[in-house]
């Protein structure tokens, strides 16, 4: 859980940009590892490391700090393809996501468009949107 932690606070880095990006994809592989080190039944009742990184992914997503609803708009972006081919974890968590990016997409209308959160938040939300109509 520590290393978790540290991933989920280079995501918010507020200065170097390449790190947010690095930390972003880290988070997509440490989903990708906990969905196949989890069977397929236990994904279904109680996907614990899945429910621990969006813990953490929703309090950025909530956080006053631009660059950490940032880094939450990145790493959704990258997650959102390892999301999106797992049935189960698209039942669960989905509408929850979309809320949380929903949110950071209020809060986000106060950040410059140079840093583009908004437009990233925006992305996530349609891709989503597609999975739920399909």
């Amino acid at each position: 859980m520590a290393i978790l932690d540290a991933i989920v606070a280079g995501v918010g880095d507020p200065t170097n940009g390449t790190l947010r990006d690095f930390s972003a994809e880290c988070l997509a592989d440490f989903l990708r590892w906990s969905i196949k080190q989890t069977s397929e039944k236990l994904q279904e009742k109680n996907p614990f490391n899945t429910k621990s990184l969006f813990k953490r992914l929703y309090s950025l997503a909530k956080h006053p700090n631009t660059f950490k609803r940032l880094g939450f708009a990145i790493t959704m972006k990258k997650l959102y393809r390892v999301f999106r081919e797992e049935k189960d974890l698209v039942d669960q968590f989905v509408f929850e996501l979309l809320e949380n990016l929903f949110v950071a997409l209020r809060l986000a209308e106060e950040d410059s468009e140079a840093i583009g959160s908004v437009q990233i938040i925006e992305d996530v939300c349609r891709a989503l949107g597609k999975v739920i109509i399909a």
